[in-house]
């Protein structure tokens, strides 16, 4: 049995399939993907990476999340990686922070409220 699916060309350039589409992708407008025919054990092999990097990834997400939580209260803590981005969003002195150069970190860090003090360690789990 063959097994026909949509590659970009950069994939049969590089000879590593990363991405592939049982149908044309629809967002395709420079030609950029083209069809090819696999047998049924290369097509189980590409099923099998992606499986591996889905639990690689799930895996990541688990460990970012209990390292988030670490050190925080039930109220404070996260389900999911997207609720680090909001929490991100929702605090103008992470933001702050996270742009900070090192060298001006002592000058910046006497500079803040004792509550800025606090959602920062609280933010990275240092309290």
């Amino acid at each position: 049995m063959k097994v026909n699916i949509w590659v970009h060309k950069n994939n049969i350039l590089n000879n590593k399939i990363t991405e592939y589409s049982y149908t044309r992708p629809y967002h395709d407008r420079n030609e950029e993907w083209v069809q090819i025919t696999i047998t049924q054990d290369e097509f189980a092999q590409l099923e099998d990476k992606d499986s591996e990097i889905s639990k690689a990834v799930d895996r990541e997400q688990e460990w970012l999340i209990e390292q988030y939580n670490r050190n925080r209260e039930a109220k404070d803590q996260i389900s999911n990686t997207d609720e680090i981005e909001m929490k991100k969003e929702e605090n103008s002195v992470i933001k702050e922070y996270l742009n900070l150069k090192g060298k001006d970190f002592p000058i910046w860090w006497e500079n803040r409220t004792i509550e800025e003090k606090q959602i920062i360690t609280g933010y990275f789990g240092h309290c």
